[in-house]
């Protein structure tokens, strides 16, 4: 992630929460949270303009997929710093998600490191 521009803060709060945030920016936007608990490990990654990776979406192997395409967390623009979400189309099916549910990865594992590794690369430029 640092090679991406941004860095890592931690909490521990009955957890482990590693919050990956840009560098050198005001607002510090966030590009990935790793949290751990009792359940195990998760991986969120805060990505934008979805349909513009839409060929490698498709593509991905099913883990990297199911992240888009899976049931549930529908925007119902409950919140308004929420709203509209994130509208996308995969498949020639059209998705709006709530901003707060998108993109989790369960129990990511090491061998599955280089998937995310790419997914992150195509939607974060690396610092110049």
């Amino acid at each position: 992630m640092i090679a991406y521009g941004y860095d890592c803060n931690y909490e521990i709060m009955g957890n482990f929460e590693f919050d990956y945030k840009k560098t050198d920016t005001k607002s510090r936007p966030r590009a990935a949270m790793v949290n751990t608990n009792k359940k195990g490990i998760s991986l969120r990654l805060y990505l934008n303009n979805v349909d513009k990776h839409r060929e490698h979406i498709e593509n991905a192997p099913p883990h990297i997929k199911k992240a888009f395409v899976f049931t549930g967390g529908d925007c119902t623009s409950c919140n308004t710093a929420c709203a509209p979400g994130k509208n996308y189309i995969i498949d020639g099916e059209q998705y709006r998600k709530c901003n707060h549910r998108t993109f989790m990865f369960d129990n990511p594992t090491v061998e599955k490191l280089p998937d995310y590794t790419e997914l992150l690369a195509r939607f974060f430029t690396m610092k110049k």
